[in-house]
């Protein structure tokens, strides 16, 4: 995907010696920037970003594995079972969880989502470990504490979400209210203060080293304005675009919430009550369905992406069901199902990454040594730099019309930061049918020199008129 490859780019300026926001802006928090400079620092190119892809994929399976087992202890505590010989449905559980980020990040693990999921999924593991433990111990018994260790956690997956994208906070913001409405009830005022200082801990663990780096570099307000400020008029004018997703995408959308709604009724209908967990999975689907709205007005699949977050509570879900499998099916049936799963992700993963049209370097490489890196690029894929090792020289580089069309106020940061031509060369791609938004510096200070077409999209090559500043 086009994101992936300007967080690439952006880990890249960054590990080279540039500031983001500052040398490199983006509507992102500072995390996923952060991430990919690490991959580049421990390689020296992009290869190194997949090792730390896998790293934290395996620290999300591994926090999936252990809310699967927690629930499934759970479900044989009630109905008066032990709960051994489970691995095999428990790993069944697993792969489907696993399988479900594949469909849910089409064409890269490079994206926020994938980074702030190990966080996520330790938050919904002791998320569950606190309401399973209020249920089973009654409030006549006593005993029922969150540890603030729990809460620091809690705060950790809000900070790295707060890094990346607010948005991908909704599961935490959920379960911290339902566990603070849990508290309130018991009364237990001693331990709400103590979770509220792990909270806000775990939150400035994230939040400060970041914001005390982009201050100490003066860019402290672009920083906030990347990660914050700007969004809030995205998330307005996303709505904006016309048209409404088709009904394989909608049913991928709210499938997690769908059956985090219906889990939680026939949970209370089962007990014939309303237990702390079904609450919780009753109000997390309608936040998430809440959240997930938007895609109605999007007509393309390509913002799945934003719906992986509510993966991390798929184990509330799985586990009855793969507790049933266990007693009904053979488990050659269940390893077959797994083995079944991890083909399908090998499969889905490649057929992925084959069906996005490959970036066509030849002539922007061309382009590049004419110009001796004298170059920049407006609306084009960030791999037009990274290729061709061409630092950028605006820090608005890419994306420039799209991200422009969601605010006025960057739409003229964007104008001002072109005024002043800094390069030989200027190479344009028309983004849809808007006008860019620097034609009238296209008009007064380069010269058309050529335009073309090719199955990406239509280019217009500029060269700077002399003595034009």
């Amino acid at each position: 995907m086009p994101d992936q490859d300007f967080f690439q780019f952006a880990g890249k300026v960054w590990a080279e010696g540039g500031v983001p926001y500052r040398d490199i802006w983006d509507q992102k928090g500072p995390f996923i920037f952060f991430v990919n400079m690490l991959g580049w620092k421990l390689t020296g190119n992009g290869y190194g970003i997949v090792i730390v892809e896998c790293i934290f994929l395996l620290a999300t399976m591994w926090f999936l594995w252990l809310a699967i087992g927690t629930v499934h202890r759970h479900e044989c505590l009630l109905a008066n079972r032990k709960p051994a010989g489970s691995r095999g449905t428990d790993m069944l559980g697993l792969w489907v969880c696993v399988f479900w980020i594949a469909v849910c990040l089409p064409g890269s693990w490079n994206m926020t989502e994938l980074f702030c999921l190990p966080f996520l999924a330790a938050s919904a593991w002791l998320l569950i470990r606190s309401l399973f433990a209020y249920q089973d111990r009654p409030a006549d018994r006593g005993g029922w504490r969150i540890p603030a260790s729990w809460a620091y956690v809690h705060g950790l997956a809000f900070g790295v979400c707060f890094m990346t994208r607010l948005s991908n906070a909704a599961g935490v913001c959920v379960g911290v209210l339902v566990l603070t409405v849990l508290m309130l009830m018991r009364k237990t005022w001693k331990n709400l203060g103590t979770c509220i200082l792990g909270f806000l801990a775990g939150v400035a663990t994230f939040f400060i080293p970041f914001a005390v780096y982009f201050a100490a570099h003066g860019v402290f307000y672009e920083f906030m304005y990347g990660t914050v400020l700007y969004n809030l008029h995205y998330a307005g004018g996303l709505n904006a675009a016309s048209g409404i997703s088709g009904v394989s995408t909608l049913a991928l959308v709210f499938a997690v919430p769908a059956a985090m709604l219906l889990t939680g009724i026939i949970r209370s209908i089962r007990r014939k009550a309303f237990t702390c967990d079904s609450v919780f999975l009753v109000l997390g689907s309608l936040v998430f369905a809440a959240l997930f709205f938007q895609m109605f007005a999007i007509p393309t699949g390509s913002y799945l992406h934003y719906t992986v977050i509510d993966v991390v509570f798929l184990p509330l879900v799985l586990a009855p069901v793969t507790n049933v499998l266990h007693h009904q099916l053979p488990r050659v049936v269940v390893l077959t199902c797994v083995a079944a799963l991890l083909l399908g992700y090998a499969g889905l993963r490649t057929r992925q990454v084959e069906t996005w049209p490959e970036f066509d370097n030849t002539w922007v490489a061309r382009l590049t040594e004419q110009s001796h890196g004298s170059i920049a690029f407006y609306n084009m894929n960030a791999l037009a730099y990274t290729l061709n090792d061409v630092k950028p020289v605006y820090p608005y580089a890419v994306f420039q019309d799209w991200q422009a069309e969601f605010s006025g106020d960057l739409r003229t940061k964007i104008v001002d930061s072109y005024a002043r031509p800094r390069t030989k060369m200027l190479v344009v791609q028309q983004y849809g049918c808007l006008t860019p938004v620097i034609t009238d510096t296209l008009k007064t200070k380069y010269q058309l020199v050529r335009s073309f077409t090719d199955k990406v999209g239509t280019y217009r090559i500029y060269q700077r008129i002399p003595h034009t500043v």
